[in-house]
């Protein structure tokens, strides 16, 4: 930890965590969107995500129709909004290998 005066601040995170933690942002942003709007390649990570954050109970599996959304965050539990569902997956050790140009 640094000490600015007499706040106490957190230790900042490096460049790679900072990457890593908007990567897995991204595809948790991507599994919550259409399907058809992506590569199928980033739609794989995405699910890969996605079941992670299942297991957790952090989403469900909910099929919005053809073509549509296939997650949602359970009724019981509190909405999360994407970057704070993205922000617990990278919390929980989820990581995502980078694609190829990224």
């Amino acid at each position: 930890m640094k000490t600015f005066g007499k706040y106490i601040t957190e230790k900042t995170m490096s460049a790679e965590d900072e990457v890593e933690l908007a990567r897995v942002k991204k595809y948790v942003s991507i599994g919550f969107s259409h399907k058809k709007m992506f590569k199928a390649s980033a739609w794989s990570r995405a699910v890969k995500v996605m079941d992670e954050l299942i297991e957790m109970g952090y989403v469900i599996p909910f099929d919005f129709g053809r073509g549509k959304g296939k997650y949602d965050t359970p009724k019981s539990a509190d909405k999360y909004s994407i970057e704070e569902i993205g922000q617990i997956a990278y919390d929980a050790g989820i990581r995502v290998k980078p694609m190829r140009g990224e």
